[in-house]
């Protein structure tokens, strides 16, 4: 299973929980803001509770093509490889099914 953004080292607070996407305030402080992240569409508070729940919201993402979550807030130069990469998340080939 892919590691969550949120279990990696020294996570900020105002990044996704599960894919390390920027949400421009915290998604916990210290308990969920219930905010949704435009990049996978993950809730705070929801898919992010711990850190094998937010594996698998990661794993289920990127298995169905990792699709931006809000198309009309999605940044022309954006790439799921890029930005999980500068996320610091590591994608095996076995955690894509």
């Amino acid at each position: 299973m892919a590691l969550a953004y949120g279990w990696t080292a020294d996570p900020d607070p105002c990044r996704c929980r599960v894919c390390g996407w920027d949400l421009g305030e915290p998604g916990w402080d210290p308990s969920p803001t219930y905010i949704i992240c435009s990049a996978c569409s993950a809730e705070a508070g929801v898919d992010d509770l711990d850190e094998r729940r937010a594996g698998r919201y990661l794993a289920r993402w990127i298995g169905e093509g990792a699709a931006w979550g809000v198309p009309s807030e999605q940044p022309a130069e954006w790439s799921p490889s890029g930005h999980l990469a500068a996320a610091g998340i590591v994608v095996r080939r076995r955690d894509v099914r």
